[in-house]
């Protein structure tokens, strides 16, 4: 080989990662996607390498940074399933940004249906002597475990035994839930004539 055709000829790329004390090579790129779905180092190395390319991906596709920020870690919480229909040969970003793509659509949604929800019961349940806050302050005060069901049963539309399928908890643990919180809030506004569930 002469001089020339060394310079031209590809090299390999290899990068080193590190994690604790050990370092070692970067396999071929169809490897790593393979090898997370079993392999939490692989899933790991996709992380680091792939982490600023899915958050800014999906910042450009909803300008959003909360949705961009929670696409990150749930694309790389679906990457070791969604890894069972990769093709090998294909682009390993282009397939992580399609996991990207998707969940970023799905958080875009789900955001979308919590703020139309929380319109729709601003206007069933007028609040109008209440702190500026709105109904939608009021709910997001309210613990997880009281939150989903208010949102998911006057928001969504669903009955307490979707929701208890859904959660996998019992019906009367809903009802229950749903309960205390009607409670809570209605105590918030107990001189209020207005405000009524």
């Amino acid at each position: 080989m002469t001089e020339k055709n060394l310079q031209s000829s590809p090299v390999p790329r290899i990068i080193m990662y590190k994690t604790g004390a050990a370092e070692y090579e970067d396999p071929p790129n169809d490897e790593l996607i393979i090898r997370c779905m079993t392999d939490k180092d692989a899933l790991e190395r996709l992380f680091v390498q792939y982490k600023n390319d899915v958050f800014a991906f999906s910042l450009s596709l909803y300008n959003n940074r909360t949705i961009a920020e929670d696409c990150v870690g749930e694309t790389f919480m679906r990457l070791p399933k969604a890894a069972k229909s990769y093709k090998k040969g294909a682009s390993e970003i282009a397939f992580i940004l399609g996991v990207a793509k998707n969940v970023s659509r799905e958080l875009y949604r789900s955001e979308a249906r919590f703020r139309a929800g929380a319109k729709r019961m601003e206007e069933d349940f007028p609040i109008d002597a209440a702190p500026q806050s709105g109904m939608l302050e009021i709910v997001r005060t309210l613990p997880s475990r009281m939150k989903v069901p208010i949102m998911l049963h006057l928001y969504s539309g669903m009955t307490f035994n979707e929701i208890a399928k859904l959660l996998g908890v019992p019906e009367s643990t809903i009802k229950s839930r749903y309960q205390k919180a009607i409670r809570i809030i209605s105590a918030k506004y107990q001189n209020d004539s207005n405000f009524y569930f």
